[in-house]
């Protein structure tokens, strides 16, 4: 049995009397059932489908006809939609053009309103303005007067009081770092000063010291220096006078009074000797 279908020359299976494809159009298009084996031989197969053919064109001219009719159809309907569909279409652009130009007509005469409206406006803010800044010009300079005046003052006295003065007042002030640097410059000043005099046995110096850098923190020393000084000489002396200007002087708080009991203490004897020697020079012999 051959291999070839005799109606289109391509392969077949053995058993079979046509390929797929040939089998498949006959029996659609002509409503034909075909044998599936080759037991009625070639030439006979052909002649059943030839005849088949035969009988069955005009079924297919037929079904061609209702096919090319609904074609026909579904093209009227297509053209239909789409012309719906550009009607839409320029429907929804003319409506957006309308929308764009109402839109735009607003802008236009939101933007008249708006400069007719703009011009008082900006009128007051520049008058505003114009009064805010003279306003800062003239707190500016006041505030500025007043801290040179401050820093004048301050260089005047030159001073540890004067410069912490002036940086309590203005710890903003352009001065301040030269406030800072000259105070840092007295403390070491003052430092250098003590350390030369704790060991003077010059009360003057001393005194001048305290009167110079009265809230020193040396003060203490100062003051304690000052009271053995003097308590020193009053002892060196040793007189009931020396004795009394001690205790009225730490009475007074010029001295610590460190030794003030000493000090009436040694008067006392010093009196008690001069009386009982006034006594035995008036008693005659």
């Amino acid at each position: 049995m051959t291999r070839t279908c005799p109606l289109c020359g391509k392969s077949k299976p053995v058993e079979a009397l046509f390929c797929e494809e040939c089998t498949h159009r006959m029996h659609a298009d002509y409503e034909v059932s075909l044998p599936t084996t080759s037991t009625q031989g070639e030439r006979g197969i052909v002649q059943a489908s030839e005849k088949a053919m035969a009988e069955g064109s005009g079924k297919g001219i037929e079904r061609e006809q209702e096919i090319a009719q609904a074609q026909a159809q579904e093209q009227i309907l297509y053209q239909k939609q789409v012309q719906a569909r550009e009607l839409e279409r320029k429907r929804e652009i003319n409506e957006s053009q309308a929308q764009e130009q109402g839109q735009a007509r607003e802008r236009i005469e939101k933007q008249v309103m708006g400069k007719r409206l703009s011009v008082p406006i900006l009128v007051l803010l520049a008058l505003l303005l114009l009064v805010g800044g003279y306003a800062l010009f003239n707190e500016t300079i006041r505030k500025g007067n007043i801290e040179r005046r401050g820093w004048d003052t301050a260089l005047s006295m030159n001073s540890v009081e004067g410069y912490l003065d002036y940086m309590a007042t203005f710890p903003r002030g352009a001065h301040f770092e030269d406030a800072y640097e000259a105070l840092r410059k007295l403390k070491l000043e003052e430092a250098m000063q003590w350390e030369r005099l704790k060991a003077s046995t010059n009360t003057a110096e001393l005194r001048d010291f305290l009167s110079q850098h009265p809230d020193t923190p040396f003060a203490p020393l100062v003051e304690k220096r000052l009271d053995s000084l003097s308590w020193a000489g009053a002892a060196r002396a040793n007189t009931p006078e020396a004795y009394s200007e001690y205790i009225y002087l730490s009475q007074q708080g010029q001295l610590r009074g460190d030794y003030v009991n000493e000090a009436r203490q040694k008067r006392e004897e010093l009196l008690s000797a001069f009386v009982e020697s006034v006594i035995t020079d008036s008693i005659p012999e």
